[in-house]
């Protein structure tokens, strides 16, 4: 069976992007179909396979106007030619969904998200310069996009949500139904658990509006905590405008001081509303507790009391009044490891095959039926 995967702009490197490199792990001898590539932008983590781009690579500045490109993404995902695949598997947040493939191919979409900026969140993303330009154009041209994302997700053969909380985003949007929900994969074994832990508090994050860092910064300030930040993101000036002494921001860091300061935090901070939430299920594969804001994914990775707790309403008094009253020592390091190995890599790779499988086996037996 000849198979091809399809992702989104491929820029930057989060949780899609590892959830890609297991299909590829799956499906080796895959080419790969994104608009845009960016090897600089993803840290090398696609170096050596055959990845195919749009004519939107070959804009220049191409990364560095993204935000105003993603007009044409629905017309660069609509150009390539499919026909000579079996099977395509597309890694969708937002326009790979949308791949137009031959009558007879199978095409099976793993949503992370419904387009977020389309559907909701809308305010928070015009405010956030995600469209450099005035509020009304944006919201002009969302309306037309919103238009096409709706047809493009009607175009997969088959759904995956990565968790419950995307699958109700799904059909609340999509007006679809999803075929399963398959939790993303943790590279559970790259962390361990160690005795003790010192004392701050941590988050792991893209710095972008909606991951809600700076609420994290209030509030560890308001409550006189040290907060350690890792990563890299278009709000890093202004956050660290924000930040007064107990913060301290570390960029982006290597597997090994990640694992490294991951398993030594006090408690892992997650202030956001996430789809499924990687970042707090490796703080968990390193034994160590989350405070989460009780929405979204979250709710289905944690177990309060267990592994962490949650915080409500989204506000930095919230967060604050947690972390005072918050007390690492009642928590056990290799329990809450435990509750994290259910989402290892290996899990995912058998779960999302087996499907495959038995989607193939349906469609061959429907395809070749009088």
């Amino acid at each position: 069976m000849r198979v091809a995967l399809v992702h989104d702009p491929l820029y930057k490197f989060g949780g899609a992007e590892r959830v890609l490199q297991s299909f590829h792990t799956l499906y080796p001898d895959a080419p790969l179909y994104t608009p845009l590539y960016d090897e600089q932008g993803t840290h090398g983590a696609f170096t050596g396979w055959d990845i195919r781009t749009s004519f939107l690579q070959k804009i220049p500045g191409n990364i560095r106007l993204i935000n105003f490109l993603r007009a044409l993404m629905p017309l660069a995902v609509e150009q390539w030619d499919l026909t000579d695949y079996d099977i395509v598997i597309s890694s969708s947040t937002s326009v790979a969904k949308g791949v137009l493939t031959k009558q007879d191919t199978l095409h099976i979409s793993y949503l992370h998200n419904v387009t977020r900026f389309a559907w909701y969140d809308l305010d928070e993303h015009i405010a956030g310069a995600r469209f450099g330009i005035t509020s009304w154009p944006a919201r002009a041209a969302l309306s037309s996009f919103r238009q096409w994302d709706f047809l493009a997700a009607d175009r997969p053969d088959a759904l995956v949500a990565n968790s419950e909380n995307v699958r109700r985003r799904i059909e609340k949007y999509y007006r679809r139904t999803v075929d399963a929900v398959i939790h993303p994969p943790v590279a559970v074994e790259r962390f361990q658990t160690r005795k003790g832990f010192d004392n701050f508090f941590l988050i792991v994050s893209r710095l972008e509006p909606h991951k809600k860092v700076d609420l994290a910064i209030e509030a560890c300030h308001r409550a006189g905590v040290p907060l350690k930040i890792v990563g890299e993101g278009p709000q890093e000036s202004y956050l660290k405008g924000i930040a007064q002494s107990n913060v301290e921001f570390l960029g982006r860091l290597s597997d090994e001081k990640y694992a490294a300061l991951m398993s030594r935090c006090a408690a892992f901070l997650y202030p956001q509303e996430e789809d499924f939430g990687i970042s707090a299920v490796e703080a968990m594969a390193a034994g160590r507790p989350v405070i989460a804001y009780g929405q979204g994914g979250a709710l289905e990775t944690m177990v309060s009391g267990v592994t962490g707790e949650f915080f409500t309403p989204q506000t930095p008094e919230a967060l604050s009044h947690a972390l005072a009253s918050f007390e690492p020592g009642r928590y056990t390091p290799s329990r809450i490891r435990s509750h994290a190995q259910q989402f290892a890599e290996e899990r995912f790779r058998k779960e999302f095959g087996a499907f495959v499988h038995r989607k193939v086996n349906a469609w061959n037996s429907k395809t070749i039926s009088p």
